[in-house]
């Protein structure tokens, strides 16, 4: 199994979907369903 394994939904690397996570990102953004945040996580 892997990304190497092709089958009937690919691709199943990561980084060859970013426009579809883009697209659907930006969607979620337009919607008000996420927003940017901006404060820094301190430890």
């Amino acid at each position: 199994m892997g990304p190497s394994v092709n089958g009937d939904y690919g691709s199943y690397r990561q980084s060859e979907r970013n426009s579809l996570y883009k697209q659907y990102a930006e969607k979620l953004l337009e919607c008000g369903y996420v927003f940017a945040a901006f404060a820094l996580v301190r430890n």
